[in-house]
């Protein structure tokens, strides 16, 4: 048994919209690889939307996601 998660992957934050590369490096790098553990300890799985602009800034967050076995 598996549970399904939808997430929206972006580069807003609380405190400030930040659209830069440096940005997208700290939510593919760190945010995104933590919430894939998160899934993969507790058997989510996810489809996963992401914001044309951190696709543009590094598209490789698709590849991360998609290579997890999520959507």
């Amino acid at each position: 048994m598996y549970f399904i998660q939808t997430t929206d992957v972006e580069l807003t934050s609380i405190n400030a919209y930040d659209p830069t590369w440096e940005r997208a490096q700290l939510v593919l790098h760190v945010g995104l690889r933590r919430l894939l553990d998160l899934y993969d300890k507790y058997g989510v799985k996810g489809t996963f939307f992401f914001t044309g602009k951190i696709v543009e800034l590094e598209p490789r967050v698709i590849e991360i996601v998609a290579a997890r076995q999520h959507e």
